[in-house]
């Protein structure tokens, strides 16, 4: 009996060495399963797996998807990119690979499901592939305001400068700063301005900077704004603009006046002239004044030029005066000219 029961446990021992079944399966390395510490546009990520398997496979492929929806194989059944790679390291062996070149979703936020399966499963004891691995892609940070603060005063007819801090060294293909401003704060779905008064694109200043030079004309319209900064991404969201929930408002002066404005004639008729049509042209001391013209009516409010056309022989006077914070020229521009009969 002690001869059999020997050749009982030596058949034992050899069926647990020739069928390691669980250490024939792909081991999954890295990303480890649940990693969240990534940001799109910023980590590339790498990926790696193992295995015991005897003989070694040369060749190791991955699969990336959105779902974790597997095949009746059990292997990730709507794969959004595909790569492979060879053993780089070992015993064990370990092969490592990064997403393939064209592949678009490292842009995106969110999360994703990969896996390791050997390209020969014939070498599979008893599966071809490994468990199916999650990880996030964190969204990249978006562009912040740094001047100027809230509150501002830009003097009138002057210059302010605007500066953005964008998220530093990320892969920019196909995105854009925007300054976006408005003369209310109200917001549209996808967090830009519903009504906005300018969209601009500013001046990048390196150090993932920029740099927007708010002048004239835009700083002869007094009154309050709001500005937010924006980032075009059609990766990171569906509407394509990635924004903050900062909006900072400034003001743009009236303009400082400390008499009533003057106002001057630039362009005019002769005092005598046959011309039937003639042409006004007037201007003021102080920038950004509006304007009022003498008519039978009496004043009007009228911009420069003013032109008159089909005039009768006869004596005419033009008068223009200029308004500025409620103040009018006391003294307006004025022209007596005469149409006379053509010979």
């Amino acid at each position: 009996m002690k001869p059999r029961l020997a050749i009982v446990a030596a058949v034992g021992s050899l069926a647990l060495a020739t069928a390691p079944q669980a250490l024939a399966d792909p081991i999954p390395v890295a990303p480890v399963d649940g990693a969240s510490l990534f940001t799109a546009r910023v980590d590339q990520i790498t990926f790696q797996a193992s295995t015991n398997a005897i003989p070694q496979p040369s060749r190791m492929d991955f699969y990336v998807s959105k779902d974790n929806q597997v095949d009746t194989d059990g292997v990730l059944l709507n794969p959004i990119d595909t790569f492979h790679a060879g053993p780089v390291l070992g015993p064990p062996l370990v092969y490592e690979a990064s997403r393939g070149s064209d592949a678009n979703w490292p842009n995106k936020p969110g999360t994703y499901y990969w896996q390791a399966v050997y390209h020969d499963c014939s070498q599979a004891d008893p599966k071809c592939f490994s468990p199916v691995q999650s990880l996030t892609l964190n969204p990249l940070p978006p562009p912040t305001q740094i001047s100027p603060a809230d509150g501002a005063t830009i003097p009138y007819g002057g210059q302010m400068t605007f500066s953005i801090q964008d998220a530093s060294s990320y892969t920019q293909d196909g995105t854009r700063i925007y300054i976006e401003l408005a003369k209310s704060t109200a917001l549209a779905p996808d967090g830009t301005f519903a009504d906005r008064y300018l969209l601009a694109r500013p001046a990048s200043t390196g150090g993932d900077a920029y740099e927007y030079q708010f002048t004239q004309p835009l700083s002869q319209a007094p009154g309050t704004y709001y500005w937010i900064v924006e980032r075009f991404d059609c990766a990171a969201e569906a509407d394509c603009f990635v924004t903050n929930d900062e909006i900072r408002s400034f003001k743009v002066a009236p303009p400082v006046v400390g008499s009533p404005p003057n106002t001057r004639l630039t362009r005019h008729p002769g005092h005598r002239t046959d011309r039937r049509r003639v042409t006004f042209r007037f201007a003021s001391s102080v920038h950004g004044a509006s304007f009022q013209c003498f008519y039978t009516g009496g004043w009007t409010h009228c911009r420069s030029p003013q032109t008159f056309r089909h005039l009768k022989p006869g004596r005419y006077r033009f008068k223009a005066r200029a308004l500025v914070n409620g103040m009018k020229d006391p003294t307006p521009a004025k022209w007596l000219f005469k149409v006379v009969r053509r010979h």
